[in-house]
């Protein structure tokens, strides 16, 4: 492990912890959100997609709510666009970095 892919983990662990940091929220199986907690996360997609809650979040009762994904998923998964591949903590970064305003669609498998 690279010590730049180190340091990206500390960093987005040290964001997960901060309630001020957007983080990702993977929805269900092929979408994941970028916001400041779960339920604007959440309410992002519904809007985005015109779906209820229930279809949102296949996965999750009613009383639950998805969680960031941990720095080492973001390490893992890999975010795919036209230009090239790269982990979607290097994209998280990007977006941050360029003042994209949160909450919004980061990453989807249907796309």
């Amino acid at each position: 492990m690279s010590i730049y892919i180190a340091f990206r983990i500390v960093r987005n662990f040290i964001r997960r912890l901060d309630p001020q940091a957007p983080k990702v929220y993977m929805l269900n199986d092929q979408d994941w959100y970028v916001a400041y907690g779960p339920y604007q996360a959440i309410a992002k997609a519904m809007d985005d997609t015109g779906m209820s809650r229930s279809e949102c979040l296949p996965d999750y009762s009613p009383d639950e709510v998805p969680v960031p994904v941990s720095p080492m998923e973001l390490e893992r998964l890999i975010f795919t666009d036209d230009k090239d591949k790269r982990p979607f903590a290097e994209e998280l970064d990007r977006r941050i970095s360029a003042g994209v305003k949160f909450p919004e669609m980061f990453a989807s498998t249907e796309y």
